[in-house]
């Protein structure tokens, strides 16, 4: 299957996705939760707070669709060339250890950022972050949706959009 790196977009509604799997995560919410419609600024890439904003807003819980990738979550110039070296040079039970310490550390520090400008601007509305589509099936599809697929259906479905 070849990738084609361009965003995609649903036809005649101006939604801008900043990702595929973004994307994938709206349509599902379109297809599974009973109406509820991307709307932008309302339901889809909500401002919470100066030009920070949250993917979804699904029955009055903001979802983050927001896998960690230590590549791009460690920004600096040389930041994550430098910690591969070095992990690279730790016995392979010590260096999973590490990247998972430091992937808790970082999804901590995002949740508590995004939990943060959502209470400064909105109040105390729940925050949901997910890094993977089952993640967004057992939170939120799980949950809220009244004729729910298979989670392995779901899962199928979100990598078809994904990679459409």
């Amino acid at each position: 299957m070849e990738y084609d790196r361009r965003l995609p977009r649903i036809p005649d509604r101006p939604l801008k996705f900043d990702s595929r799997s973004e994307y994938a995560v709206g349509v599902l919410l379109e297809r599974y939760l009973q109406g509820f419609e991307l709307k932008a600024g309302v339901t889809f890439q909500v401002n919470i707070g100066g030009n920070r904003h949250c993917d979804f807003l699904v029955y009055g819980s903001f979802l983050e669709f927001h896998p960690i990738v230590l590549q791009r979550e460690l920004r600096g110039a040389d930041t994550f060339k430098q910690f591969a070296q070095l992990i690279n040079k730790l016995p392979k039970s010590h260096s999973e250890q590490l990247k998972s310490a430091l992937h808790d550390e970082l999804l901590a520090q995002y949740t508590h950022a995004r939990k943060s400008a959502i209470r400064q601007t909105y109040g105390d509305y729940p925050l949901i972050v997910c890094e993977t589509p089952q993640q967004v099936y057992k939170k939120v599809i799980q949950v809220h949706s009244k004729l729910p697929p298979t989670m392995d259906r779901f899962v199928k479905e979100f990598e078809d959009l994904r990679f459409d």
